[in-house]
């Protein structure tokens, strides 16, 4: 239980550092990453914090 409560918490990191645009490269890479073929959901668990 305590991995995906951590799980959780780092995917409000990323979707906190995308919606303020900080670090820019974060909302840069979901974007790449998305042109890619992933799903934003997917590309957010792309996030090395993840």
């Amino acid at each position: 239980m305590a991995n995906q409560n951590l799980k959780r918490i780092i995917l409000e990191v990323v979707n906190n550092q995308i919606r303020d645009n900080n670090p820019p490269i974060t909302k840069v890479t979901l974007e790449r990453l998305k042109k890619s073929g992933y799903t934003e959901q997917q590309a957010k668990k792309k996030s090395p914090q993840y």
